[in-house]
């Protein structure tokens, strides 16, 4: 009777051993392009007719400076957009906490500035025209090569209210993280984090973060987003990589040490 039940107990042991349990906090997306696939998301450019979205404008390339692939971004004076609208599997509903995680080089500096990551809302009425452009809060690359987090929300004086954070400045030739952590909310708990490179560089607690009368919460997009077309030294270009979205079990740590 024993070695009946001992060879039972191996048995289950051989077939456990088999199975992958879910992380508890595995990411709800990623993708470090290696694979040479979007992985669920869409490449946004809103041709104007000049130049094509999925062969010129988002491309999978290999790395510039290390092993794999990433995603490059590029822009002429007659385009709008450039970005990577990430999966719905990694857009937030409101009052949901998020973090999330992108990396860029930037190979050359020709004096010209994008928005590289956004959170907007669609579709909206919201006159972000008067606060800080674009379409909720996001991350802008400036002409001086300073990165800003420009956070827009309500308070009680205005609909829409931007305050502009510095991040760091991005250096060419060389690959940055930026990592947010953030409670989409009208309420009074929301709080935003953001880190440049590890180093934690906005901490707001206790304010509104989003719109509760939105239909839901942000998506996130990254890439090139400058709007109406300027005129300038051109093109723009901007890679992307290691692309992370995780819920609010996640820790710090989880996130900046993900790996595929």
């Amino acid at each position: 009777m024993k070695t009946k039940y001992f060879g039972l107990l191996i048995s289950l042991c051989l077939f456990t051993s088999g199975i992958v349990y879910p992380q508890k906090n595995s990411p709800l997306y990623f993708n470090t392009f290696d694979e040479g696939d979007m992985k669920g998301s869409q490449r946004e450019c809103h041709d104007k007719g000049c130049h094509d979205c999925a062969s010129e404008k988002i491309v999978i390339k290999p790395d510039p400076q290390k092993k794999g692939k990433s995603l490059h971004h590029v822009l002429w004076n007659c385009d709008e957009r450039a970005e990577l609208k990430v999966s719905s599997k990694g857009r937030a509903d409101i009052g949901d906490t998020r973090w999330y995680r992108v990396s860029y080089y930037w190979p050359v500096n020709r004096g010209n500035g994008c928005i590289i990551a956004q959170f907007p809302t669609y579709p909206t009425q919201r006159k972000f025209r008067d606060a800080c452009g674009g379409n909720g809060s996001h991350i802008k690359l400036n002409g001086d090569a300073s990165v800003s987090f420009e956070f827009q929300r309500p308070t009680k004086e205005n609909d829409v209210t931007c305050t502009k954070y510095t991040l760091g400045e991005m250096t060419t030739g060389q690959w940055h993280t930026v990592i947010v952590h953030v409670k989409w909310t009208q309420d009074a708990d929301g709080f935003l984090e953001v880190w440049w490179d590890g180093v934690k560089k906005v901490d707001v607690k206790n304010q509104a973060t989003f719109w509760d009368d939105e239909d839901r919460g942000p998506y996130f997009k990254v890439g090139a987003y400058k709007g109406d077309p300027w005129k300038g030294a051109e093109p723009f270009e901007i890679y992307t990589d290691d692309v992370y979205v995780f819920g609010e079990d996640a820790t710090y740590k989880d996130v900046m040490n993900a790996q595929p």
